[in-house]
């Protein structure tokens, strides 16, 4: 018998993003982040969430090295922290567009071979013909933690 998992697709640069359901906290609309002095081109500064300051990353920059457009379409998708949640309990994806909910049974997914190396990914995958990227979220807790105290000993 399949079980349905719930997940949120967040669109990004060239490819969606696929999240559990449980990881994404909300999608706000765009705000310009405070920026961060010396931090690295995909940690695009921080931006108030519910009282918290928490850093906004561009996935497509952190992971493929893309720039991500910031456009009329573009939203935050705030996510919780899973590794590290006294430090990041919650970080941020700019989105290139509304993320959405989707549904997912184990015949859904079609996993494709990874031939490079992209930290922060753990798989890519086809969703009902959709490419979309399963985060690796240790990884880019840990990147986030290591550019943000970077900054700060920069910024000191």
């Amino acid at each position: 018998m399949a079980q349905d998992i719930r997940g949120v697709l967040v669109p990004s640069t060239d490819v969606k993003i696929l999240f559990p359901n449980t990881l994404v906290a909300e999608v706000i609309g765009y705000e310009e982040p405070l920026a961060i002095e010396n931090s690295p081109e995909w940690l695009l500064g921080k931006v108030n969430w519910r009282g918290w300051n928490i850093p906004l990353v561009s996935y497509a920059g952190m992971v493929h090295g893309d720039a991500e457009p910031v456009g009329p379409h573009t939203r935050i998708a705030v996510i919780k922290g899973i590794h590290h949640t006294d430090e990041l309990p919650y970080l941020a994806i700019i989105t290139n567009g509304v993320p959405r909910l989707q549904t997912i049974t184990q015949g859904d997914l079609q996993a494709h071979e990874i031939k490079e190396d992209y930290p922060g990914m753990a798989f890519r995958v086809t969703i009902h013909d959709e490419l979309a990227d399963i985060p690796d979220m240790e990884t880019i807790e840990n990147r986030v933690l290591d550019a943000l105290k970077a900054t700060e000993t920069a910024n000191a």
